[in-house]
């Protein structure tokens, strides 16, 4: 449990406050509705505008002893990413990505169904940095030529292929990724954008839980 969290709980257990009493305070009219947005901020740190502009007043406590104890709950969210990071960084296997026409899938359901995004990765041995250039090239040919087998060279929801980008360390820097051809040519001149590697939205998240709007609103003040 986090640190707001555990403040909110012992608030309302220490004042005698009902969940009812909390939500009617933080705005809400449909209690039923407040009392659920509130066990999802317990539960899960789910960010909620409403709640966290009216926390303070709804708990009847200083607007800076509930800053605080976000301000709190932002660092241990924050070690938990580097930590999850670090975890990434020890199990990091090199691979090629599949750029592709389309960034974003059409249909997203058919995405969803399929994990097409998935499909996109394309992981190489982990010893691939240490193999011999030749061997390399064979490797890299290879799971090329079998993806491109593979529906007609096309990433369902993603459309064709257009190239593929290698990525060899986890720390590695996106300027200096190799980029080849469908055939797998070094691409000296890539298309914009093609070094780049997505994986899904752009979130912040700790243990499969989107945070982002949370830093969001602790940058905000």
């Amino acid at each position: 449990m986090y640190a707001i969290q555990e403040y909110v709980i012992r608030t309302m257990r220490e004042k005698g406050l009902k969940r009812s009493e909390v939500v009617k305070r933080l705005g809400y009219t449909n209690v039923a509705k407040g009392c659920r947005r509130l066990d999802q901020l317990l539960q899960d740190l789910e960010y909620n505008r409403t709640i966290m502009n009216n926390l303070h007043a709804a708990l009847g406590v200083p607007k800076h002893r509930v800053q605080e104890k976000l301000e709190e709950t932002a660092r241990e969210l924050e070690q938990e990413r580097l930590q999850e990071e670090e975890r990434e960084r020890r199990v990091f296997v090199p691979y090629l990505f599949c750029q592709t026409e389309r960034r974003i899938p059409s249909p997203i359901f058919v995405c969803a169904i399929l994990n097409a995004e998935r499909m996109k990765f394309m992981y190489l041995p982990p010893d691939y940095n240490q193999r011999s250039a030749s061997q390399q090239e064979e490797i890299r040919r290879a799971l090329i030529a079998i993806r491109l087998g593979k529906n007609d060279g096309k990433i369902p929801s993603f459309g064709k292929i257009t190239c593929f980008t290698l990525r060899r360390e986890y720390d590695d820097r996106e300027e200096e990724r190799e980029v080849y051809d469908l055939e797998g040519n070094l691409m000296p001149r890539p298309p914009e954008g093609a070094k780049k590697i997505t994986r899904g939205k752009a979130t912040l998240t700790v243990k499969g839980k989107d945070i982002s709007k949370f830093f969001d609103y602790m940058q905000r003040g």
